[in-house]
């Protein structure tokens, strides 16, 4: 097991936030209710998207229709589903890319092997590293 994995990398911190979820939890709840937290925005961005995808299905048959979802009307349950992802990684749950369905979420992943299998893979990854910075280049 090298230093760079267990201190860099974050096997450590990720540990200590799993082991004080419930603090972590609680002190992200109070964003839920505080006033000046725009969620607005946040419904706003997702009602878009329903209407872009209410457009495109209107060519589709009406039992795909039924699958669409409606985004959350109450600004108080949309923020309480931001916070799911939160909750759902620091139970072990981990969904490596946001193209991922959201069953991708169902096996726990240890701490261990979260570090190794996950982060490491996506802080090396070519892709990755190009979308955060535009001018980089593999050289290898």
């Amino acid at each position: 097991m090298s230093m760079y994995r267990v201190i860099c990398v974050g096997e450590v911190t990720i540990q200590l936030l799993r082991d004080n979820k419930d603090s972590l939890t609680s002190v992200l709840d109070a964003f839920v209710h505080d006033p000046l937290v725009e969620w607005e925005e946040e419904k706003i961005k997702l009602e878009i998207l329903y209407q872009q995808d209410r457009k495109q299905q209107n060519s589709q048959t009406d039992a795909k229709r039924k699958n669409s979802v409606k985004p959350a009307t109450d600004l108080r349950s949309l923020a309480k589903n931001s916070l799911k992802g939160i909750e759902k990684k620091l139970r072990g749950h981990y969904r490596p890319t946001p193209e991922k369905p959201e069953h991708a979420y169902e096996k726990e992943v240890s701490t261990s092997n979260l570090v190794q299998q996950l982060l490491i893979q996506e802080a090396t990854d070519t892709a990755n590293l190009t979308r955060m910075y535009p001018g980089w280049a593999s050289w290898h």
